[in-house]
């Protein structure tokens, strides 16, 4: 959708969201370097557009109804 994921890393989040790629990781007990990317983000900023780009190609690439399916389907084909 074109969003720039602000995350922890909480589960498997870091497998999706690498940080200084994709969007902002942070360690979850940081509450406060949280609060202050999501209230400093400068929207206009040549960082946050190839977050905004690079978010959206790896859901794309990676996590695709298609790709997916295909991934399903090499399962049944290995069985």
């Amino acid at each position: 959708m074109g969003c720039v994921p602000v995350t922890t890393t909480a589960g498997g989040i870091p497998e999706v969201i690498t940080n200084k790629e994709n969007g902002y990781l942070v360690n979850v007990e940081d509450v406060y370097k949280i609060s202050n990317i999501i209230t400093n983000v400068d929207t206009n900023s040549a960082e946050f557009k190839k977050y905004k780009k690079n978010a959206r190609n790896t859901v794309v690439k990676e996590y695709s109804i298609k790709n997916m399916t295909q991934e399903i389907e090499n399962i049944y084909d290995r069985i």
